[in-house]
């Protein structure tokens, strides 16, 4: 169980960070979302059971590909869907 503060607190499970971009598919589009877990997988998140991943972690990963703006924009949608699971 999470709480909706996971934003700026703690670390999210990769199992919920995995489960939280297959929820975007429907506003992102499935090969969006395929090319968003793939590079986040070569930048070290693998979505493993057991490994936990901070905000910091994911969106400083999401920001080498789509910069600062496209980043925080991505880390606003999958915390939005993390809150949702």
């Amino acid at each position: 169980m999470h709480n909706n503060n996971q934003k700026n607190t703690g670390s999210i499970p990769g199992e919920d960070l995995y489960r939280a971009m297959n929820n975007l598919r429907k506003s992102l589009g499935t090969l969006v979302v395929d090319l968003l877990i793939t590079d986040l997988q070569r930048q070290g998140i693998t979505f493993a059971g057991g490994e936990s991943y901070s905000v910091r972690q994911i969106e400083g990963a999401l920001q080498k590909t789509f910069g600062q703006d496209g980043g925080e924009l991505l880390m606003d949608m999958v915390s939005k869907s993390l809150q949702e699971l």
